[in-house]
């Protein structure tokens, strides 16, 4: 049976966060889903992981997997997007442990013309590496409306109130109103879309070699194709996991790329799904839309 979400996780050798995340994933409540681990070159620890919860989860998860030749996160992004069986797409990074109704907010909030964001409750080194997957099998992350009760939880780097849970009802709709204004801030390890409109922007943009602004780069596309922001942030909360922070080595190199998508005003990257699968390339002006929106005024 085709699922209902395709949930696409991307990993690069951080097999103790993927452990705890799968085991996060394998605790939704809604289950009408597959997951995409889109692995950017690990290890064979990462590997077991996968192999473990394919065995025994009861879930379709299939490990996509392409050689380590560096940064090469929007490629293996853009064939997970390809090989989803599902009409809807949701992104969560490898490290980002997901609330038990992670799933369910997306699903239920989806919307044509729109693709939907969240935020991170970001933990610390100390809380994340007191974590075990039985902690997480339990219900440690599981939050009330005043959010999670986890030990050590001020040993964060976030504002608390990004892990309250507040439902799908109408007070959790009336709330998200409140921070559409922030679709600038969206970023892959919480976001959503359907299929088809990240296919017509033609996908992540693999001129990206270091991490850093492909997030943007691809919001940016979205807004110019016509779709809107909307914020699903006290329905669909994740917890992002500690780790040592990226090094701002190569952000010239992306400010630069990025900002020639400002320039230019195309809405289908270069060099995205269509060229990662050896289709005809793109044309990056087919879809610029009449009524070009100004990144920094449409967000």
């Amino acid at each position: 049976m085709k699922p209902s979400a395709s949930i696409i996780v991307s990993t690069f050798n951080r097999p103790a966060s993927l452990d705890l995340v799968l085991a996060g994933f394998c605790r939704q409540s809604d289950g009408e889903f597959e997951i995409l681990i889109a692995d950017d070159g690990s290890g064979d620890p990462t590997a077991a992981v996968v192999r473990d919860y394919q065995q025994r989860s009861g879930i379709s998860i299939r490990h996509l997997w392409q050689e380590d030749r560096g940064f090469r996160k929007t490629r293996i992004l853009n064939r997970a997007v390809m090989e989803a069986r599902a009409d809807y797409l949701i992104f969560c990074d490898g490290d980002c442990l997901p609330h038990r109704h992670y799933v369910r907010g997306h699903m239920r909030n989806r919307e044509a013309g729109r693709f939907l964001f969240g935020q991170a409750v970001f933990l610390g080194p100390v809380t994340t590496g007191a974590l075990r997957r039985r902690q997480v099998e339990e219900g440690l992350f599981d939050s009330g409306p005043f959010g999670p009760r986890i030990p050590g939880m001020r040993d964060q780097a976030s504002r608390t109130y990004n892990g309250i849970y507040l439902g799908t009802g109408f007070v959790s709709r009336a709330v998200h109103r409140c921070f559409h204004h922030q679709g600038r801030r969206a970023r892959g390890r919480n976001l959503s879309m359907f299929r088809g409109d990240l296919i017509a922007v033609n996908g992540w943009n693999q001129d990206y070699e270091r991490a850093g602004r492909e997030d943007d780069d691809l919001v940016i596309r979205l807004y110019r194709y016509g779709l809107r922001g909307k914020s699903v942030r006290f329905a669909a909360v994740v917890f992002h996991l500690y780790h040592t922070p990226h090094t701002a080595e190569g952000f010239a190199t992306n400010d630069a790329i990025l900002q020639e998508v400002v320039r230019s005003g195309t809405v289908a990257c270069r060099n995205g799904i269509r060229e990662g699968a050896g289709l005809q390339p793109a044309d990056p002006n087919a879809l610029v839309s009449g009524q070009r929106v100004d990144y920094h005024n449409g967000l």
